[in-house]
């Protein structure tokens, strides 16, 4: 992986030529590093769920290319005891198409399906247009053995907070349409995060709580730590996991009437 890491310095020295953004903006993914996200919903589809499912949930590898690979290699090694990975954002650094691409390149030796959310750092410059070619799209979700897994765009301050990151609506549609399926919503940032559109984040709770018992939890990444709690002013309880410099992950357990986080260093 050193390769790429040097090949990242090289670019970055021709961050001011045509060069750059040719491949920052201009980069057309082969067909196998499309719609990747899709690919691997399919993928866990085929499969049939056991009693509990289990997930590697990590997060912000950005730059942390050797870390990702370690990750890579340990997950491997105990496949058997998970059914799928959640990136939960920051995949790249600078929301090049070339970070993506890297990241993806590693993240596809997994011998398990794995699945993103789009970060802060996934978006700036053409981030947003790579995110789309590369894994899909920013809001999509998923149901599998009993649980529906909601993957958010929560990156307001990079959309100049236009009102419409998080998409509420799209959120609201999205509990309508299984009204009594326990859900787990992902995304790279909490409404409690001073990135987060303080004009959403009163409505997007009030959105999350109206599910009551139905939404279990929601993932986050964002602050390269642990935590978890509950959102300020609610009960709707949140677990943050670690970026991949630490070499830790969270171990996501669901069974019928609970669930249960476990953190995992490699």
């Amino acid at each position: 992986m050193r390769s790429h890491y040097n090949l990242f310095l090289i670019i970055l020295l021709f961050s001011g030529c045509d060069l750059f953004e040719y491949s920052a903006h201009q980069i057309t993914p082969g067909a196998e590093e499309k719609d990747v996200n899709l690919k691997n919903i399919l993928r866990i589809l085929e499969k049939s769920p056991s009693d509990t499912i289990r997930i590697a949930f990590m997060s912000d590898s950005q730059r942390f290319y050797d870390e990702t690979e370690q990750f890579v290699e340990y997950i491997n090694s105990v496949s058997e005891q998970y059914d799928f990975v959640i990136h939960g954002g920051d995949i790249s650094d600078f929301g090049l198409a070339e970070e993506f691409l890297w990241i993806n390149d590693i993240m596809s030796d997994l011998h398990i399906p794995y699945l993103t959310v789009i970060g802060n750092h996934d978006v700036p410059v053409f981030g947003h247009e790579a995110y789309l070619k590369i894994f899909g799209p920013v809001n999509y979700s998923f149901t599998w053995g009993g649980y529906k897994f909601m993957f958010v765009n929560t990156n307001s301050l990079e959309y100049g907070y236009n009102g419409m990151v998080p998409d509420l609506e799209w959120i609201g549609k999205q509990f309508m349409e299984r009204k009594r399926t326990k859900t787990i919503l992902i995304s790279h940032m909490g409404p409690d995060n001073s990135e987060f559109d303080p004009k959403l984040a009163p409505d997007f709770k009030s959105v999350l709580a109206r599910e009551g018992d139905n939404l279990l939890f929601t993932l986050h990444g964002h602050n390269h730590s642990f935590s978890n709690g509950y959102y300020k002013n609610t009960k709707i309880p949140y677990w943050v996991t670690t970026s991949m410099d630490k070499k830790a992950f969270t171990k996501v357990e669901l069974w019928d009437g609970g669930y249960n986080f476990e953190i995992i260093t490699f």
